[in-house]
């Protein structure tokens, strides 16, 4: 049968103290690991003892007969027996402690109370080794307080644990040990016998707590880890009445920034957990204003109370707002643009920091911001203010792009950023720079496609804005709303990289004439081998007012994709003499993106007097505008109006305008659209067919002038 180290067997072949060694209970004191220390081992061993009842020579310590029934724990015998056994640890500091520890549970009341003032005695000495023995006594009343609760206070195992992360070895990665919100236990008369102030004070000094806490707090301040630095100096303002008080002295640094400290917990534990590094950087100059004052005046409990860090002093003096003081109320912004995250922080540092600025206007401005539900309409507030720092057009114009397209959804955001007039002269302003620098470039074969694109989407933003054309020419309004998608712009582009000597000047023109909205003065001589191009110039000469100026735009468009340079002449002459309402409707009807139901509605406009007696025909170059924009449908035209028009007698009326206008014109051949009569009486047919003849009273869908109207997406290719 074996035996191991704590059976009584194997007790009488070795000595109670190396089998205390074995278990490593010595060890773990030595290296401060307390929690690992072998209690019951060393319990089970102490109990071999007490049931044996024998010295190593075989005699019964208190007579002479060998068979002994044993010595009863917690007796006056038992007492004898365990100091004894100790005696051959005593000029060992560590070892002495852990036969304490084995046997504290076996001493009576008084034989375990006389043992911890023993330890008491042996930590009290000063000298090189006060802190090797402060960590073995401490360690000693961790572990005694757990085996004998019953005369040990509860907060005396707190208090020692929180003392020996003071004074033992620790790792760099441990956690600084905080201190000073125990103290208030110090000085009490159940303390006194376990931890008295004189001993904490010692322990205080030879760690060097307080310089080392300054050089921590000060790490702290400067990174505002507010939360971090509260946790290390909690409690100190509830000592100055309490005996504990003398041990501040010992305890904290720069007393008179740290005890009169009260942030805001929520506010700097929230900071502390959502801030990352970078932020927190970009915001140290108002975090600091939360942190303790260290204007050395009159010790308020915050920085703020007291001064108003880098922003002018003049904000101190602003009028109260719904009761509150502009520094709150930026702590308050500041608070929620840390939940929003990093785009509402960088609000903050364009709007408040960079240019140590603080006002009320400032603070609504950021709130009403923090009110957009998207980052992107943060992003693009932050992007416009930050933007006219620089003097870079490119930001300028995507920031007046991104802003414009905010403040036109939020029209809340219009006036807390200036007013209409206030925005509506920069964005103008940018818009025509980036045009000129755009054909600037163009002219030098140098132009980008992206800053190209930048442009148009600022045009674009420009149009949407309805609330600020009144402050604008209507030429300029009307030029916006002509400005073409980023599909037309990089299509353009295309032709442009692969365009020879002769043809970029004819696509150069091309792309200026619709997004730069004018035509250079210095272009090059139109290429006579080109009549298109001498046609465009020579529309462009003609002067015009406004809707015939307009629509003169849309025509030279129709003839860079296909129309007749002589009829687009012919139209722009004809425009002079038809009544505006004409012009503006033609011009209306005319639009960049082609669809089948346009050419529906515009056969239905030209042919609106064909029921009147003898009624004339709209000039020829009316017509032929309307067979231009049917020729450049896709195939099908035919069968995806009959099916999209949604009774018979619309059906019929779009056969009976195409014959007034063209008579026959429109079919094949010469119309070139795919168009014959036998096509229109089979769709005839099936529509009257499923009975779906209505009066023109109920046929109408809607459209402004009372003429059929399926929607801008119909058959679009």
């Amino acid at each position: 049968m074996s035996s191991s180290p704590t059976s009584p067997r194997f007790a009488f072949r070795t000595s109670w103290h190396d089998q205390i060694r074995e278990t490593g209970a010595v060890d773990r004191l030595k290296e401060g690991r307390y929690d690992q220390f072998p209690l019951q081992q060393t319990q089970a061993l102490t109990n071999n003892i007490l049931a044996s009842n024998v010295l190593g020579n075989g005699f019964n310590v208190l007579g002479n007969s060998f068979f002994s029934r044993g010595v009863t724990p917690g007796t006056l015998d038992a007492d004898i027996l365990l100091v004894s056994k100790l005696a051959p640890f005593r000029n060992e500091s560590f070892a002495l402690e852990a036969g304490v520890l084995a046997c504290f549970h076996a001493f009576s009341h008084e034989g375990a109370r006389g043992q911890v003032r023993e330890a008491l005695g042996r930590c009290e000495i000063p000298g090189p080794f006060f802190l090797h023995q402060a960590r073995v006594y401490l360690q000693f009343l961790i572990l005694a307080s757990g085996i004998r609760h019953e005369f040990v206070p509860n907060e005396v195992p707190v208090l020692a644990k929180a003392l020996f992360n003071l004074v033992k070895e620790r790792e760099p990665e441990e956690p600084f040990p905080a201190i000073i919100g125990h103290l208030h236990h110090i000085g009490k008369e159940s303390i006194d016998d376990y931890l008295p102030l004189h001993l904490v004070e010692m322990m205080l000094c030879y760690a060097d707590y307080k310089e080392k806490l300054r050089i921590k707090l000060n790490e702290l301040k400067d990174s505002c880890q507010w939360h971090s630095a509260y946790k290390l100096v909690a409690g100190a303002s509830q000592l100055a009445f309490l005996p504990a008080k003398a041990l501040l002295r010992y305890a904290l640094p720069d007393r008179s920034w740290w005890m009169p400290w009260q942030p805001n917990l929520d506010r700097i534990r929230e900071w502390e957990t959502r801030l990352s590094e970078k932020d927190r950087y970009r915001l140290v100059v108002v975090l600091d204003l939360e942190g303790p004052d260290t204007t050395g005046g009159q010790q308020r409990h915050l920085l703020r109370h007291s001064c108003c860090g880098i922003f002018s002093p003049a904000a101190d003096t602003l009028p109260l707002k719904n009761g509150r003081h502009i520094m709150d109320s930026l702590m308050a912004v500041v608070d929620r643009a840390i939940a929003r995250g990093s785009e509402a922080i960088g609000l903050i540092v364009t709007m408040c920091i960079k240019p140590r600025r603080v006002d009320w206007q400032t603070i609504e401005r950021i709130e009403a911001a923090l009110e957009l539900r998207s980052p992107d309409g943060i992003r693009a507030l932050n992007t416009y203010v930050r933007a006219f720092e620089k003097g870079d057009l490119s930001d300028k114009v995507q920031a007046c792009t991104a802003f414009l397209n905010t403040v036109t959804a939020a029209p809340q955001l219009r006036n807390l950023y200036g007013s209409p007039r206030d925005l509506a002269g920069p964005g103008c302003h940018v818009f025509m720079e980036a045009v000129e620098y755009l054909y600037r470039q163009l002219c030098e074969r140098q132009a980008s496609e992206r800053f190209a694109l930048a442009t148009g989407g600022l045009g674009r933003a420009l149009a949407s804005a309805t609330w600020l054309h009144e402050l604008w020419d209507d030429v300029f309004v009307e030029g916006l709303k002509g400005v073409p998608s980023d599909h037309y712009i990089s299509n353009a582009f295309h032709l442009l990289r692969t365009a020879s000597e002769v043809e970029y000047p004819i696509h150069r023109d091309d792309l200026a004439y619709c997004l730069c909205l004018s035509k250079r003065e210095d272009a090059a001589a139109a290429d006579v081998t080109r009549p298109s191009r001498l046609g465009d110039d020579l529309i462009r000469s003609i002067p015009l007012d406004t809707d015939r100026g307009l629509l003169r735009d849309k025509l030279c468009r129709e003839v860079r994709e296909g129309f007749s340079p002589e009829v687009a002449m012919a139209c722009v002459n004809q425009s002079k003499k038809e009544h505006p309402s004409f012009v503006k409707k033609i011009r209306e009807l005319i639009t960049q993106e082609n669809n089948d139901m346009l050419c529906v509605n515009m056969a239905w406009y030209l042919s609106r007097n064909h029921n009147i007696p003898n009624a004339k025909r709209p000039a020829e170059c009316w017509r032929q505008l309307l067979m231009h924009k049917m020729r450049q449908r896709s195939p099908g035209l035919l069968e995806r109006v009959g099916d999209a028009l949604p009774t018979s007698k619309l059906w019929v009326d779009w056969q009976t305008h195409l014959r007034w206008l063209y008579q026959d014109r429109h079919y094949d051949p010469e119309g070139g659209l795919g168009f014959t009569p036998e096509k229109f009486n089979a769709v005839t047919v099936r529509k009257m067919g499923i009975g779906r003849s209505v009066s023109m009273s109920t046929s109408s869908t809607g459209s402004s002038g009372g003429y059929p109207y399926l929607g801008r997406d119909f058959g679009r290719d």
